[in-house]
């Protein structure tokens, strides 16, 4: 490969990644298409991973943080944190186990429910897209890039200090 490919190849993983940090495209899409203004107001709020942790409850309600931990692959600290947050804005309840004390199993409340609702559109809409994106591509090209992608997801690029 030579350094000019290198190079592109590196610039558009740099901005893809700003892009997916930034991650305003769905919380627009999600304020575009809500219907309801505490809704709006809540998701102005709200980081990626608090309405991915609310779409995991959604998805396996009654669930447990250690549950949602394992499903969404985040340390069950983060799932405990954002529960509480979530909570906070009525999104979710907590129902205490009368014989465990210790668990906890999570459900949405309605304004979550509506909100989990909602992200799951957006999430076909993307798969749609995303779909339509792909057919430009021929069979032995997604080949290629699945094998790269997967590659990338599975490699760093630091070295740390042992």
């Amino acid at each position: 490969m030579n350094d000019s490919s290198q190079k592109k190849i590196m610039d558009s993983f740099i901005k893809l990644m700003e892009r997916e940090s930034e991650n305003d495209e769905e919380k627009q899409w999600l304020m575009q298409k809500s219907s309801h203004d505490t809704i709006t107001d809540m998701i102005k709020g709200m980081t990626t991973l608090m309405l991915h942790v609310l779409d995991g409850i959604g998805r396996f309600e009654p669930v447990n943080g250690i549950t949602i931990s394992r499903q969404l692959n985040i340390p069950k600290g983060s799932v405990s944190k954002i529960t509480r947050r979530l909570m906070a804005k009525k999104l979710i309840r907590a129902e205490f186990l009368p014989n465990n004390k210790k668990e906890v199993l999570y459900h949405t409340t309605m304004l979550g429910q509506e909100l989990f609702n909602l992200h799951q559109e957006l999430h076909k809409e993307m798969e749609k897209n995303f779909g339509q994106f792909l057919q430009k591509y021929s069979e032995s090209e997604l080949l290629v890039i699945s094998a790269f992608l997967q590659d990338l997801a599975g490699t760093t690029f630091v070295t740390l200090e042992k």
